[in-house]
């Protein structure tokens, strides 16, 4: 997906999440399953929050099992440590630059990187920081209640010196293993140019553009992207629906054959227990992702 924040110039990419374990999909929320040992191998069935466990499931005996979720707070990894929005400037000025070819190399040569700083620390503020934290923070005071004041700078040239240092070390650490660490928070991302062959690369392409032609009549324009981002298939649409959803507990299914699984399973029975209440004991104007 595009941002609508002003990039620096970058050539095509190709990226991945941590798929070192093998996962299902629950509504939008990725986990590794939980076996039920009290069964015996023939018998024994996959269990997961929402299917065989509660949906809200946190037990620390089950944290290097189960992948973590962001269903509820109280779910083990749904938390995540507060970053300041200079730290996600930081970050997303550093992925601009590991989006350009060659960058590993060219990182290193003084004239290119010092060129890099001038384009970093001329993005325009009002944009960057609506990137980052437009409905995303809270004001209670006098005039800027609803809506916290634009800072009047955001990255500055020790900001960008401080990029520049890490690149490369990233950039050292992508000559020994073709990954490029990406995010950097509480949860970390990799991406590589080298896992994508070329010809799933044309396929990738292909696909692309024909779900934007199919869409092209009613484009589903992401919220507050001034119609330059499109959601050609929005994770939203498809969430797990009790009753509908077809699952399957015995086998879990793989990267590689995951699309000659669609159809298959039984559908996940109507759940009979009335949902429990939202817990708003805590206030959302001082917690992200259920963190004070």
């Amino acid at each position: 997906m595009a941002r609508a924040f002003p990039r620096l110039s970058a050539g095509p990419r190709w990226s991945l999440a941590n798929l070192f374990r093998p996962r299902i999909l629950v509504g939008c929320y990725a986990i590794t399953p939980s076996r039920d040992h009290t069964q015996n191998a023939h018998t024994a069935k996959n269990k997961y929050p929402g299917l065989g466990l509660d949906i809200r499931h946190d037990d620390s005996n089950d944290r290097d099992v189960i992948y973590p979720i962001g269903v509820h707070y109280n779910c083990y990894g749904s938390e995540s440590d507060m970053l300041f929005v200079r730290e996600v400037a930081m970050m997303m000025v550093m992925e601009s630059i590991m989006d350009k070819p060659d960058w590993h190399v060219k990182v290193f040569d003084a004239e290119i990187a010092n060129k890099w700083k001038v384009e970093a620390l001329a993005l325009p503020v009002d944009a960057v920081y609506k990137e980052i934290a437009e409905e995303r923070i809270a004001w209670h005071d006098g005039a800027f209640a609803g809506q916290a004041p634009t800072p009047k700078i955001i990255l500055d040239e020790a900001c960008v010196d401080y990029c520049i240092k890490e690149l490369r070390a990233k950039a050292e650490y992508f000559k020994r293993s073709g990954l490029v660490p990406t995010l950097d928070a509480s949860a970390t991302a990799v991406k590589s140019d080298i896992l994508i062959d070329e010809e799933l690369k044309q396929e990738l392409r292909n696909a692309f553009q024909k779900l934007k032609e199919e869409q092209k009549a009613s484009p589903d324009w992401h919220p507050g992207t001034e119609s330059r981002v499109q959601d050609l298939v929005h994770p939203s649409l498809y969430p797990l629906v009790y009753g509908s959803t077809r699952v399957m507990q015995d086998e879990v299914v793989g990267v590689e054959d995951a699309i000659s699984w669609a159809g298959r399973g039984e559908v996940i029975p109507q759940s009979t227990e009335a949902p429990s209440l939202v817990d708003i004991r805590r206030s959302v104007d001082y917690s992200v992702g259920g963190s004070r």
